[in-house]
Order: C-alpha cells, then sequence, then structure tokens
C-alpha cells in the first residue's frame, strides 16, 4: 500500500511540474529542454546514453547532470538548485538568467528512489564545444547569484553527483581545501607546489558496534604526501590525534596498509585530515583532473569516495 501511494505522489508531483511558461517577479521564465541526466560508475564511466525528465536512483552509481549544447553569452548567469519534494524525491532545477533578455529559460529534472537518499554535488565544470577546454568552476552555479559567463562560450555545463541512501550501514565521504581555507568541498583547483588538505570521514549509521576500522588514503601521482601531517579527530581526541607515519618504500603508510582507528559505536564518526603538496610528475598542458581515493575497510568490505584537485599547467 505504501509503494502505491508513493507513485500516486510521484505521478502528482510529474503532473504539477510540467509547467510550460510562468512569471517570476514580473519576469516571464519559459520552460526549455535543455538539460540531461546520465548514470555514472565510480571511475567516471559513463553506463547509458543521456535522459530527459526523469531518472531512479541505483545504489554505488553517480549521476551526471548536463546542460547540453548551450550558447551563452559574457554576462549571462547560470543558476542550479537541489529542491527536497520529499524523502524519496529530488527535483533539480536550472535557470539561464540572459544579461539582455527579458525572460528567463527554465529546465528541471527529476530523481527519485524507492529508498531515501540525499544528493551531494561531487564536481562541476563546463566543457567548451569548439576548443574542447575543460573548465572547473566550483560550486558558484548554486550561489544566489549563479555563475557568470565570462565569454561568448557554446558550452555543455556537467554537474556529478552521488546519492547517499540512509539505509547504507557506513558513510565514507572524502574532502579537499587548500591550506587555509576554511570549507572543506568534494574539489577544488590548485596550483603547483601548493599544499592541499584531504580529509577522509567514517560514520558507523545502523551498526551497534564496528571492531577494528581500518582507513586509507590512494594518493595519485602528482600528490606528495607531506609527512607527520596526518592526524584522527574523533570523540576521544577533538583537537586531532596525530598518527605515527612510517614509511616502506619512500610510500607513506597512510597509502600502503593504512591504520587502525579503532572501534565505533552506532552513530559515531571519525575524520582523519592529512596534507599534500601538488607535483609535476605527470602533469600534461592544460587542465589536468588528480584524484584522491579515501577508503574505510571494515572485516572483508571496502567502502570508498574520491575527491578531486584541478590542476591547470
Amino acid at each position: 500500500m505504501k509503494n502505491v501511494f508513493r507513485v500516486l505522489i510521484f505521478i502528482m508531483i510529474v503532473n504539477i511540474l510540467q509547467i510550460n511558461a510562468f512569471a517570476y517577479n514580473g519576469v516571464k521564465i519559459e520552460k526549455k529542454d535543455f538539460v540531461y541526466i546520465s548514470t555514472y560508475d565510480k571511475d567516471g564511466q559513463e553506463e547509458n546514453s543521456l535522459v530527459r525528465d526523469k531518472m531512479e536512483l541505483q545504489e554505488n552509481k553517480y549521476y551526471l547532470l548536463k546542460l547540453k549544447d548551450i550558447s551563452l553569452k559574457k554576462g549571462d548567469r547560470i543558476k542550479a538548485k537541489f529542491e527536497k519534494i520529499s524523502d524519496m524525491i529530488t527535483l533539480v532545477k536550472f535557470y539561464i538568467y540572459p544579461k539582455e533578455e527579458k525572460s528567463i529559460l527554465y529546465d528541471d529534472i527529476i530523481i527519485y528512489s524507492k529508498e531515501s537518499f540525499n544528493l551531494f554535488t561531487v564536481g562541476t565544470v563546463r566543457r567548451e564545444m569548439e576548443n574542447k577546454n575543460f573548465i572547473y568552476f566550483g560550486d558558484e552555479i548554486f550561489e544566489e547569484n549563479g555563475f557568470t559567463i565570462p565569454e561568448n562560450i557554446k558550452s555543455d555545463f556537467e554537474i556529478l553527483t552521488r546519492p547517499v541512501f540512509s539505509k547504507n550501514i557506513v558513510s565514507v565521504h572524502s574532502y579537499v581545501r587548500i591550506e587555509g581555507e576554511k570549507e572543506w568541498k568534494d574539489g577544488t583547483k590548485a596550483n603547483v607546489s601548493d599544499v592541499v588538505e584531504y580529509a577522509i570521514e567514517f560514520k558507523n549509521l545502523q551498526v551497534d558496534r564496528l571492531d577494528n576500522v581500518m582507513i586509507k588514503a590512494l594518493l595519485p601521482k602528482n600528490m606528495e604526501y607531506i609527512e607527520n601531517s596526518v592526524k584522527l579527530f574523533n570523540t576521544n581526541h577533538k583537537n586531532g590525534l596525530p598518527l605515527q607515519t612510517d614509511k616502506t618504500d619512500k610510500i607513506p603508510e597512510i597509502s600502503t596498509i593504512g591504520y587502525n582507528i579503532g572501534d565505533y559505536a552506532k552513530k559515531s564518526n571519525a575524520i582523519i585530515v592529512f596534507k599534500a603538496r601538488v607535483v609535476d610528475k605527470t602533469l600534461v598542458k592544460g587542465l589536468n583532473q588528480v584524484r584522491m581515493w579515501g577508503q574505510v575497510g571494515i572485516a572483508n568490505d571496502t567502502f570508498q569516495d574520491y575527491a578531486d584537485v584541478f590542476i591547470s599547467k
């Protein structure tokens, strides 16, 4: 009966949202078809063609929201918003604000699941059609004024997202920031010689007790670990416990066997934070995407998530 009720609610929402045009503060908003969604695996491989209108989420998948083949002028703005309709339905809205026009373009995608979920942003980029440039523009698109177009372009805008389901036993999130910054992000821009800080967060969502939790980081080639920079934060070490760093063949322990961070009761969590320096070992001309995988091991199971650094050369 619950499933029937959920389907009826979903159909009602879909019907309500099928609007061709409306007005906001006296400005006409026209609904256009320019947003698509595609399923990706964790290695960034596309698994199906672009889909319009709506998609049902699956576990262990990532989703690429694409504003496809958009022609924009300098000063135009793009804005996105994730709006939870219910615990099982999220409406992703996109607006294009032309600088010199009196109407606003609008489109949306419905993302839904049979289980409760939250949607997180992994990365935001634009791909220029003519010269194939790949440009990371941060989370400006979600801010109040949106992302302002710096020049006349014809481009795809892409937002990689991940769902986190409430029923999961363990939650693992990886974050990154430039040293000295306050905000943790799924991805950030950096230059060669910059020092970045990584964080790997583990949460025990449902199990009464998890013993001998192991945690490690798989660093990419162009990131050089800064020795003795690892700290563990949990309820027993709120100010951070430095973890000893042993080296085997000049490879830091955090990237080999990792660390045993102890036992964790239900709904408890832990975070390890460490530093790395951006180096040029295999960087190519243009924009380079380097990925750190944070991994948590419990018995024979591994849970993981990544954080990206975008380096221009």
